[in-house]
């Protein structure tokens, strides 16, 4: 999950600037125990919690995002496989 501010333009600048710079670009990840392939899993569910402890702005916006990483077992230990990596963004809230 990431918190990204609106943008509004500062035309003596030439920028755009973050409006709540305190709640932009920041990010909180939560990740599940690896499943296996082979099956389909049904009914997951995994906590989401905001990366920020205050209210976040109302020139912010929660955007949620759910990834998947391909990973190979050897022995217990889990290896990244590269170029195995999917990131969607799912909503926006």
């Amino acid at each position: 999950m990431s918190v990204v501010s609106g943008y509004k333009c500062r035309p003596n600048q030439k920028v755009y600037r973050p409006i709540t710079p305190k709640h932009n670009a920041l990010g909180a990840t939560q990740k599940t125990q690896p499943l296996l392939c082979k099956i389909e899993h049904k009914n997951l569910q995994i906590k989401l919690e905001t990366p920020v402890k205050t209210a976040v702005s109302k020139h912010a916006s929660l955007v949620v995002w759910f990834g998947i990483q391909f990973i190979k077992q050897e022995g217990k230990q889990y290896y990244s496989l590269k170029n195995s990596k999917v990131m969607q963004c799912v909503t926006l809230l």
